[in-house]
């Protein structure tokens, strides 16, 4: 979905009951990765709460807290996808096709990047002051997702520019590292 999103923003506008087709696809699509991080997160801090217990699990046992508490993460997971998809992908989508109307003809890849980048970073940014709730659920099992959610709203609170700079650093980590993967690439290839 995300090439052909890519395409019909690149070379030509799509139809109506074609962007429904591919948004309610890219939701499914990419909210499963999300709903799987979410678990594989759980997991992690699993682990982490009961390494500082000093209560040693086995390797084998990595995912119990995790499966123990799959309703309440998946609820927490759920929720901040569809809020990433409606506000970072809606918005991203918005500014894409409405700058794309007003360029006549193809739009460089760079700028396609940037334009779609840009709102997703504001609103991962936004969204990550929900990230202490998973941990939470895993080591408070008696609290629910909801007032996880309220405590790491709390716990968060003025973090924003923070988090906006380290997915901005990370962001530009990941693709200069895309591109000299790509140009060690070239490189091997002639």
């Amino acid at each position: 979905t995300a090439t052909a999103i890519r395409q019909g923003i690149l070379h030509g506008p799509f139809n109506g009951p074609t962007l429904v087709v591919l948004g309610v696809l890219g939701f499914l699509e990419w909210g499963s990765y999300w709903l799987i991080s979410a678990f594989f997160f759980a997991a992690v801090a699993g682990q982490t709460v009961r390494s500082e217990q000093s209560d040693e699990a086995p390797l084998s046992d990595f995912f119990s807290a995790a499966r123990e508490r799959l309703g309440p993460v998946l609820a927490v997971g759920l929720l901040t996808w569809t809020l990433m998809f409606v506000a970072g992908r809606g918005a991203a989508m918005i500014i894409t096709f409405g700058l794309g109307n007003l360029v006549h003809g193809p739009m460089s890849t760079v700028w396609f990047t940037v334009l779609v980048l840009t709102p997703n970073l504001i609103v991962a940014a936004l969204l990550s002051r929900m990230g202490l709730a998973i941990p939470e659920l895993i080591d408070k099992p008696e609290i629910s997702w909801r007032q996880a959610l309220r405590n790491s709203l709390r716990a968060t609170e003025n973090w924003e520019i923070f988090f906006g700079f380290f997915l901005i650093k990370s962001a530009l980590m990941a693709y200069a590292l895309l591109w000299l993967a790509d140009r060690a690439l070239d490189l091997l290839w002639r």
